[in-house]
């Protein structure tokens, strides 16, 4: 299994119920010891992670493609009999290009002080869209206006060129993606 440090998550929890789902009985096996004696073994893992990237981290890796507002008003409006919907407002600003984290926490900030105003009490949302070099983009909201750079930012990995095509779902595990995930935790940049 792969699993992604996140801030907030503990790795000690985790660590907690594997070694309670490794000491099940299902997952037990009996042996005989060197001493000739029956003895029962249970699994034996080692957590290794990949850590999380900073928004930060993101877009000065990526390309900062923009930032959003979205505000829900309270009162909802009637469209027609019995129908009432929120009212949506939203702003948006392109930025499309590369920046350096400097830069970056320059505009997020300025367009920080824009969104409170924006939102006057209603309630709003900030997000911020990155464009990776993989070429994915990542749209995520901004819950720290204190300190945006530094929240966690969630970037999927594809992994691709297999020898064979990847069926659905698999018996045993598959050596080829297991050698490209840990390819990808070794991967000094990852």
């Amino acid at each position: 299994m792969a699993f992604e440090k996140v801030p907030g998550v503990s790795m000690s929890s985790l660590q907690d119920h594997f070694r309670w789902t490794s000491n099940c009985d299902d997952y037990s096996s009996n042996y005989e010891n060197a001493a000739g004696h029956e003895a029962s073994a249970t699994a034996h893992y080692d957590v290794i992670g990949v850590g999380s990237r900073t928004l930060g981290e993101a877009i000065a890796r990526g390309t900062f493609q923009d930032v959003e507002f979205v505000k829900m008003f309270e009162t909802p409006a009637a469209l027609d009999e019995g129908i009432e919907v929120h009212p949506i407002e939203s702003q948006r600003w392109d930025i499309r290009r590369q920046t350096s984290l400097e830069t970056a926490g320059r505009i997020i900030e300025n367009l920080g002080r824009r969104f409170r105003e924006f939102a006057d009490g209603e309630e709003s949302e900030m997000f911020v869209r990155v464009k990776s070099n993989s070429g994915q983009i990542k749209r995520t909201e901004i819950v720290d206006l204190e300190n945006p750079l530094e929240q966690v930012f969630v970037e999927n990995r594809f992994l691709s060129d297999f020898a064979e095509p990847l069926p659905s779902r698999y018996e045993e595990p598959n050596d080829e993606v297991l050698a490209k995930l840990l390819d990808y935790v070794r991967e000094p940049n990852a």
